[in-house]
């Protein structure tokens, strides 16, 4: 079995609503933050809130370059988004879809949760990431690779 056969197969939303069910039903044996019930709600609402902003900052960024939105085919991509958000991160969705997984693992309190967060990141920088990398360094060259020097992939 490949595993190149998973490289922009599952929609990143799909991946986000798979860890969040999976954080959620997963045995959660081992509590690992601890936080008093206050500073959770607080705190869970603001990444939440965080979250939506950094996503819908992408998503904005990209309608204004007139440019595809769609994840699962980079090639499709007409323009190098560099301004707004994409001068702090290559990935502003991805990271407001970690964010928001972040605050389901503090609201949890556990071990499993942030694991199942970690697996997240890892899968999307593998599968979703890299390969939209490769194809958007043969659409614009040059200037892709510059941005990549300047701007880090996830933050």
């Amino acid at each position: 079995m490949s595993f190149k056969s998973l490289e922009l197969k599952i929609p990143p939303l799909v991946l986000v609503l798979i860890a969040a069910l999976l954080m959620y039903f997963s045995p959660n044996p081992i509590v690992f933050f601890n936080l008093p019930l206050e500073v959770v709600y607080y705190l869970t609402r603001a990444l939440c809130v965080l979250s939506v902003v950094i996503i819908l900052s992408g998503i904005y960024c990209f309608k204004k370059a007139n440019t595809t939105v769609d994840p699962t085919n980079p090639s499709k991509s007409s323009e190098l988004v560099d301004f707004g958000i994409y001068k702090f991160t290559r990935n502003p969705m991805y990271l407001g879809f970690a964010v928001m997984l972040l605050a389901m693992a503090i609201k949890m309190q556990t071990l499993v949760a942030l694991l199942w967060l970690l697996v997240f990141v890892l899968y999307m920088t593998r599968f979703q990431i890299k390969p939209e990398e490769q194809a958007l360094n043969k659409i614009f060259g040059v200037a892709y690779v510059d941005y990549c020097q300047r701007v880090r992939r996830w933050v």
